[in-house]
């Protein structure tokens, strides 16, 4: 009985050492400004957004049939991101 308690206590004790051993410190944090440009990596310091509702269009009107989705929102909604990415600033310097 003795030995397997000391056999036993012997493995916890290796088990702590690997542990501590074995241990990564913590990361740095991450940077607050990436080329001078500050970043957010927190998820609570976001304002709240709503996306818009797929089943109105632009003017406000409801979408009530295949038709109209086909015709109307849908392209709307495909448009979105293009809208929002293909612009450039009324400020933007002229490239030669």
């Amino acid at each position: 009985m003795n030995s397997l308690l000391r056999n036993l206590l012997t493995l916890f004790l290796l088990i702590i050492v690997c542990a501590f051993a074995f241990a990564q410190p913590a990361p740095p944090p991450p940077p607050a400004e990436v080329a001078g440009i500050p970043v957010n990596y927190d998820e609570a310091k976001i304002a709240a957004y709503t996306l818009p509702d797929p089943l109105k269009l632009a003017n406000g009107k409801s979408v009530r049939d295949a038709k109209t989705w086909t015709q109307k929102r849908r392209p709307e909604i495909v448009s979105l991101p293009l809208s929002m990415t293909l612009t450039t600033p009324d400020d933007c310097p002229e490239f030669t």
